[in-house]
């Protein structure tokens, strides 16, 4: 996220302003089928996707997670990582997508980057309802207000369906960035690639792919 923000930034002398807006994703779809509360340690999770665990050892040499956290300063470990409990985020996405719309995007950011904190450095679930109003409160958010957003069902048809648009797009990785209603960079790129892309875009066309998605 550090290097499109920080695209963004240089971005400034264009005549048009950009804004991040966070997408549902998942990175573990068959969670859905699931009930809401399950949950499963990382290493269990690699393992059943990779079939074994040296396999997935092979895998985390060559993706460089770590390295590439660092250059953001992320501040990830291997240890940290590996200890994270692995759970659906249907309810982290609703509430991510909450603070957007009722909110603001910095707010939605702020939600955001506290999840990430709270799963990648301190392990904790993302369908955890006492987590997710802690991290709420942090971002600026009322505790109540998220409370009762989280016991509804408001919210989940809509990130849904954001859902199945990425896929129907054929997205199938993140981070995938969109701008302007097409697909402009999918894979980590650094802030230089990021800026060349928007700087390429030329003039708005205001085409927007989830925004009747994510009407609520």
């Amino acid at each position: 996220m550090r290097h499109i923000t920080t695209a963004i930034e240089r971005c400034r002398d264009l005549p048009h302003a950009f804004a991040v807006h966070r997408v549902p994703f998942f990175l573990e779809p068959s969670y859905l089928d699931e009930p809401e509360d399950f949950r499963e340690s990382h290493t269990d999770r690699m393992v059943r996707k990779f079939g074994s665990l040296e396999a997935f050892e092979r895998f985390k040499a060559s993706h460089g997670l770590v390295p590439r956290a660092g250059e953001v300063g992320l501040g990830w470990t291997e240890e940290a990582l590996g200890a994270r409990v692995q759970s659906a985020t249907l309810r982290s996405q609703r509430l991510v997508q909450w603070a957007a719309h009722r909110h603001s995007l910095a707010a939605a950011e702020a939600l955001y980057a506290g999840l990430s904190r709270r799963h990648f450095t301190e392990g904790a679930a993302l369908n955890d309802t006492s987590v997710l109003a802690d991290v709420a409160v942090e971002a600026g958010l009322e505790r109540q207000s998220a409370l009762a957003f989280l016991a509804s069902e408001e919210g989940t048809d809509e990130v849904l369906a954001a859902f199945e648009r990425t896929t129907q797009l054929g997205i199938h990785s993140i981070p995938t960035l969109v701008v302007d209603g097409r697909i402009v960079l999918s894979g980590a790129a650094r802030a230089d690639e990021v800026e060349k892309a928007l700087r390429g875009l030329g003039t708005p066309s205001g085409n927007q792919l989830f925004a009747d998605c994510l009407a609520f």
